[in-house]
């Protein structure tokens, strides 16, 4: 009887110890919207992703012909550390609003009082002449309707371009607010886009590539103090910043 209760209780331990080796992280991944488009002579391909796990590796991969936009899907985490990263590849011809783009809304719950980091670029490479680049992505608290961080970049005419998230490298549009490391609240829950974008527009050219990352950084330490410039933080002030976005897109569609 007494050996039974020993084995009962040491298995109670370790089912103990076993819970408390997988809990949960930072973060819980509520919804999740990724996708990446290749639009070009060889024709249209498109590619979507919806997981919500951590850890998640996908490849999202549109290609037609020799054109494609690739993203590749990496979300990690240890303890109350977790990583979300995006890593792009584009290739578009040079025909009229030829293009390669991806895009992804995000919404997660904060488990815990942590940090977040964000980090970025996106660059091309043109054949010959110049033509769009376009890189952009916020992160917003949506209980307390608060924009943590907001970027974006555009540029028409700068051959061979190169953003860095948080910048104002665009030669036609930029527009920045917030702080790109900040302060996660347990119980919040947030919501995090990005957009890239290569596009023969807004006249053909000899077609280009174009390469970059963005990531989000959970956990792991004290805020930095690395800034966006013409910081603010309501969603009010993002209300502007969205006006010029629409009018940018509208443009684009034309």
């Amino acid at each position: 009887m007494q050996s039974s209760k020993r084995i009962s209780f040491a298995l109670l331990s370790a089912i103990a110890c076993f819970a408390g080796s997988v809990a949960g992280h930072a973060i819980t991944i509520t919804a999740n919207s990724m996708s990446a488009a290749s639009n070009s002579t060889a024709g249209f391909n498109g590619a979507s992703f919806s997981g919500t796990s951590i850890p998640t590796g996908q490849l999202l991969d549109a290609t037609a012909g020799v054109y494609f936009s690739r993203t590749q899907i990496d979300y990690t985490g240890s303890g109350n550390q977790v990583t979300l990263l995006n890593t792009f590849d584009q290739k578009r011809s040079g025909l009229p609003n030829n293009y390669s783009n991806s895009e992804g809304l995000m919404n997660f719950t904060a488990d815990a009082n942590t940090t977040y980091n964000l980090s970025g670029f996106f660059t091309d490479s043109d054949v010959s002449t110049a033509g769009l680049l376009y890189f952009e992505s916020y992160l917003l608290d949506i209980t307390s309707s608060t924009t943590l961080a907001y970027s974006i970049q555009r540029s028409e005419h700068t051959l061979n371009e190169s953003f860095i998230l948080g910048g104002s490298g665009g030669d036609s549009y930029d527009f920045s607010l917030g702080a790109l490391s900040g302060s996660i609240i347990s119980g919040h829950q947030y919501q995090w886009y990005f957009y890239t974008l290569t596009d023969a527009y807004p006249d053909a050219d000899g077609g280009a590539t174009a390469t970059g990352y963005l990531k989000l950084d959970i956990g792991g330490g004290a805020p930095s103090s690395s800034s966006v410039p013409d910081s603010g933080s309501t969603i009010a002030l993002m209300g502007v910043a969205f006006l010029g976005l629409g009018l940018i897109r509208r443009k684009l569609a034309a």
